[in-house]
This record gives structure tokens, sequence and C-alpha cells, in this order.
């Protein structure tokens, strides 16, 4: 079982994702703005950012969980959008990942085995 910390604004979406963690039987904590996500990041094993949050947007959340000595340095931090992203803004913000909104269950099972190995396995 991972802590997997979601962090976002678009409820149906946050919604369905956790369910879908929470039904692999990982334990999901909420952030809905990147103030709340940054303070909880330390205690995770994933993080899930979408791009538009409050205080922090997803780009400059990861640039500060990265930047933060007293982070996890191999956290997995994937941003939870459907846009196509600038792979170079990406790369700056040192994001693990992009995860669309709109996946299927095997393509989230995928995920957890990539970042989590042993974890993903509840």
């Amino acid at each position: 079982m991972a802590r997997i910390i979601l962090a976002g604004t678009d409820g149906p979406s946050i919604a369905v994702l956790a369910a879908e963690l929470e039904a692999e039987g990982h334990e999901v904590v909420k952030a809905s703005d990147g103030y709340d996500a940054y303070g909880l990041a330390s205690t995770a094993d994933l993080v899930f950012i979408e791009m538009d949050l409050p205080v922090y947007s997803g780009f400059d959340l990861c640039a500060m969980l990265r930047s933060d000595p007293d982070m996890p340095p191999g956290l997995p931090l994937v941003l939870f959008t459907d846009e196509n992203l600038d792979p170079r803004r990406m790369e700056r913000a040192r994001a693990t990942c992009r995860f669309p909104k709109t996946h299927g269950t095997g393509d989230l099972r995928d995920l957890l085995a990539a970042l989590l190995g042993e974890k993903a396995r509840a």
C-alpha cells in the first residue's frame, strides 16, 4: 500500500482517481491547493498534481518539491492533466511524467507499478 497525495480542484476527476486508488488499496490524501500539497508531500510515496492549482501551479509545485532537501529525492511527481504539456517546462520543473485525467484502470495500474514497484500491490 502506498500513501498518495492528490492535489487538485477538479472535483469529479479527483474523486474518480481517488476511488480508483482506494480500490487498489492505497491511502489517498487530498489537497485543494499547492500550499497544502507541499506540506503533505514529504510523507507521500507518490503525488498527482493538477496544473491549475491555487497558490502554486503544477509546474511551480514540482520545482519547489524537487528543490527541497527534505523531500524524498525519488518522489514521483505526476502532472494530472489532459492538456498537452511543453516537454521543456516539464523537464525544468522536474515532473516525473504526465498522466491523463481520461484514462483506463489498466493504464493507472501500469503507472503505479512503474513508479511504486512493490508498493503498487496492496
